[in-house]
C-alpha cells in the first residue's frame, strides 16, 4: 500500500513514464526498510530473501505506476 501511496504521490510531478518511476520506487522503498530493518537490528545480513524482496517491491512498483498514472489521466 505505501508503494501504491507513493506511485500517486509521483504522479502529481511527474507526467510521463509511470512504470519506470514506479519501478524505481518499490525498488528504492525496498532498500531503505531494507537498511532501516538491519541498523534496528543491529547487523546486514544479505541473502536471497532480499534479492526476492527487492525484485517483489520493483514489480509492485511497476504495477502501482501504472495504475497510479492511468487513474491520474
Amino acid at each position: 500500500i505505501s508503494i501504491l501511496v507513493g506511485c500517486f504521490v509521483a504522479s502529481k510531478k511527474i507526467s510521463n513514464n509511470g512504470w519506470f518511476w514506479g519501478l524505481i520506487l518499490g525498488a528504492l522503498y525496498t532498500v531503505l526498510s531494507f537498511l532501516i530493518f538491519s541498523i534496528l537490528d543491529g547487523e546486514f545480513r544479505f541473502t536471497i530473501s532480499l534479492l526476492n524482496d527487492l525484485v517483489f517491491g520493483a514489480i509492485l512498483g511497476l504495477i502501482s505506476g501504472i495504475i497510479a498514472f492511468a487513474i491520474k489521466k
